[in-house]
């Protein structure tokens, strides 16, 4: 009975890296949307002892899962994860035990078309919160960067896209980098590894900020064939992929054959043997081996707009090419746009490669400045494609023209101001543009990109001031970009706060005010304490300065009245300062006066034609009309000086009624009586002389 003593269990826990076959039949795996296929495992363990009575083995393998499903006829055990794990039983062994396994595989890929707009987290799943040996979500460092990386997103979808791409853009993917599995500290401060150190440290990032995340093991296709693989699942009402090796979040293709789910990035194989002395002395090398049977694949998704502000430049121009897209489902979006292949480049493309979180039904905007360079060969016309490449959206291209003979002299200068660089979460934002026409007629566009949206506004006039207003959707620094059509861009960066202190809270004043009448700006000011300040509020407005002084304890209205001495479009400059205070606000309104209308008269007999030479004094007149001669001639809006035409079919004294509105809509009518007089003999012969020598 003495030698039933030594007669032990032995419980073995090691991690086991399968290889995978080389094999290369898919081109493009994000297009796999169900994919079958033959996985082939084969290994073993070397064992010592004596009187062995058993060995039993239990072995990772494809999971059922509700997008894969898996037939073999091996049996099968729970671990403490849920997973099932084949089992295979050898009684009496020699010195070493093997083991095989063939499954048919299908595997569908997993996109997310809608999440819960609020959850509670499960009891089953919050284990997927703690940190563990390997996984240090509960580490101060990692908890400080997830928090910073996640603070100015708005929703959980995008601070785990957030995550997932900070992950991707900062970790180095080394192959050689070996078998073994880093922790997630490790991987934070070396930023380097493979899938394994990708999966751990998203993880840990987000584990670290409240998201339950689980490590996912198996094998996908990529660039060298099947092979081993890891990516994570985080949850966020349900259970979303995240991939943040190949970035693929909120959506797999399918390719990815799941073979184990876990709290920790260890894949756990284990050995149990039975008998005196016994034990296990080593796993011997295993294999994977994949063969692809059959799959289908999906059309990328062409349901977007390419745009472009011009598609012709000069040299050291810019277009604005800009990407815009509805989504159907969640993900991350990577885009990059390639320009043309030339011996000297044409166009510079800044930061061709971009990333956008895509939400269903949610319109995203991505755009890049294109400039045709200087330097190219004169008088040529080149014709340079870009092309639109991703793993999600079909190719796509426009073409941009760079002329070089300096024929296009239309060009604008652009302008722009903010109603304010810094404002609180919620509340609108202002651009203030101006273009003024340096070279040439031809009417042109104004227009604002943000991820707020796109916007145009058509031009004529020579000096123009445009608007464009909108609510940010994200805190932290935002960015726009203020175009013409004309091969001009004008970069707007402004500042977000989730909470602010004392500042300017609201403005006030009339948009139109008729000259000779006073304007009245009401400025609200509020602090979000109860803490009495001294501040000082100053007002510009046509160079001159107003300041108010004053104690603030939660809020204050202010009123200021201006009363300027000429019409046009007026600025207001806020500043509010005190201690630890600034804050600063545009306004702006438009003075206006009742326009005075000159006119006078010029005839053409060559042409039989009589022209109206119309001037408006004071300020602009808008929806201008002119009647004459029986003849009703419609010019738009005068800021200066324009001519109007009309066919003469009688003489003598007319009259010439020119109506019009001012910039408040008022309608006014002035009256103007001219001499049509017939041309005289003397005229005729100078007339005739002149055309005879080519002469105008």
């Amino acid at each position: 009975m003495a030698n039933f003593k030594s007669v032990c269990l032995v419980l073995l826990t090691l991690i086991l890296v399968p290889l995978a076959s080389a094999e290369q039949d898919i081109e493009d795996p994000a297009q796999i949307t169900s994919l079958d296929s033959k996985v082939m495992q084969s290994g073993g363990v070397s064992i010592s002892g004596q009187s062995i009575r058993w060995v039993k083995l239990n072995i990772t393998a494809p999971q059922n899962r509700e997008y894969q499903t898996y037939s073999n006829k091996a049996d099968y055990v729970l671990d403490a994860f849920g997973n099932s794990m084949m089992t295979y039983e050898e009684k009496s062994p020699s010195n070493a035990v093997y083991y095989s396994l063939e499954s048919i595989v299908q595997t569908e890929s997993r996109r997310t078309h809608t999440l819960p707009k609020s959850y509670t987290v499960p009891e089953d799943v919050k284990k997927y919160m703690k940190p563990s040996t390997n996984i240090q979500s509960d580490d101060a460092r990692i908890i400080q960067r997830a928090k910073e990386i996640s603070a100015n997103k708005n929703s959980d979808f995008e601070k785990i896209a957030a995550l997932a791409s900070y992950v991707h853009n900062n970790t180095e993917y080394i192959e050689s980098f070996g078998t073994s599995s880093k922790d997630a500290l490790w991987v934070f401060e070396n930023k380097v590894g493979t899938c394994d150190e990708y999966s751990s440290l998203f993880i840990a990032l987000a584990r670290s900020i409240g998201y339950p995340a689980r490590y996912i093991s198996g094998h996908a296709y990529g660039a060298k064939g099947w092979t081993p693989h890891a990516w994570a699942e985080v949850y966020i009402g349900k259970w979303v992929p995240v991939d943040s090796t190949w970035l693929e979040v909120g959506w797999l293709d399918g390719t990815h054959i799941e073979f184990h789910a876990s709290g920790t990035n260890r894949v756990e194989n284990t050995a149990e043997i039975y008998g005196v002395n016994a034990k296990i002395e080593k796993w011997l090398p295993g294999e994977t081996i994949i063969e692809t049977i059959d799959y289908a694949l999906r059309e990328k998704d062409s349901g977007y707009s390419l745009l472009q502000t011009t598609n012709v430049l000069e040299p050291g121009e810019t277009s604005i090419v800009v990407l815009k897209i509805i989504p159907s489902e969640y993900a991350v979006l990577e885009v990059s746009l390639v320009p043309c292949k030339s011996e000297k480049p044409i166009v510079s493309i800044e930061n061709r490669e971009r990333e956008a979180v895509l939400v269903p039904g949610e319109e995203t905007l991505l755009w890049w400045h294109v400039t045709a360079e200087t330097g190219l060969q004169k008088n040529i016309i080149y014709t340079c494609p870009l092309v639109l490449n991703s793993r999600l959206l079909g190719v796509r291209k426009v073409n941009i023209t760079v002329d070089t003979s300096g024929r296009n002299e239309d060009s604008v200068a652009l302008s722009a101001e903010l109603r304010s660089p810094i404002i609180s979460a919620g509340d609108a934002q202002t651009v203030f543009a101006s273009a003024e026409r340096t070279t040439g007629l031809e009417d042109y566009v104004i227009g604002f990109i943000s991820k707020e949206g796109y916007k145009e506004k058509d031009v004529s006039e020579s000096i123009s001031s445009v608007e464009f207003s909108f609510t940010p959707k994200n805190t932290g620094i935002n960015h726009g970009v203020l175009f013409s059509s004309t091969g001009h861009a004008l970069s707007i960066e402004y500042d977000v706060l989730l909470q602010s202190g004392t500042r300017i809270s609201n403005t006030s004043v009339p948009s139109l005010v008729k000259l000779g009448d006073a304007a009245k700006l009401s400025v609200v000011i509020k602090s979000p304490d109860n803490v009495k300040r001294a501040l000082r509020l100053k007002s510009i407005i046509d160079g001159t300065e107003t300041v108010q002084n004053f104690e603030l304890q939660g809020l204050k209205t202010l009123d200021f009245v201006f009363s300027p001495v000429s019409a046009g479009e007026k600025t207001i400059r806020l500043e509010l300062s005190g201690s630890g205070v600034y804050d600063s606000r545009i306004e702006k309104f438009r003075m206006y006066d009742i326009p005075e209308i000159q006119a006078a008269l010029s005839e053409d007999f060559g042409q039989n034609i009589a022209t109206i030479h119309v001037e408006a004094l004071r300020d602009s007149a808008e929806n201008v009309t002119v009647r004459f001669l029986g003849q009703e001639k419609s010019i738009g809006v005068i800021s200066g000086k324009k001519d109007v035409e009309f066919d003469i079919t009688e003489f003598g004294v007319h009259e010439a009624e020119i109506m019009f509105n001012d910039v408040a809509g008022s309608i006014h009518t002035q009256t103007f009586h001219f001499d049509v007089k017939k041309e005289g003999f003397l005229q005729r012969i100078a007339r005739t002389i002149l055309s005879f020598l080519g002469i105008k």
